[in-house]
């Protein structure tokens, strides 16, 4: 059976395709850097936090995008 759109919605999450080597390199260095600067990170809100709140409650949902899975479209 050939991969299309419709075989892949009726197999559900799973897919025939790999992640690319590149993207798996990529999450894995901006997870390192992101853990070894988490208190850097902290501090760097809390400054922006005492400018600008709004600003940083903007760096904290780009943060979390990055940490909390991401909801499949259907």
């Amino acid at each position: 059976m050939a991969f299309t759109k419709q075989t892949a919605s009726l197999a559900g999450s799973k897919s025939k395709r790999k992640k690319s080597k590149f993207t798996s390199l990529y999450q894995k260095k901006l997870r390192t850097i992101m853990l070894n600067n988490i208190e850097n990170i902290n501090d760097w809100i809390i400054r922006v936090a005492e400018k600008d709140p709004e600003r940083a409650l903007y760096f904290i949902e780009k943060f979390a995008s990055y940490s909390i899975p991401k909801k499949r479209k259907k």
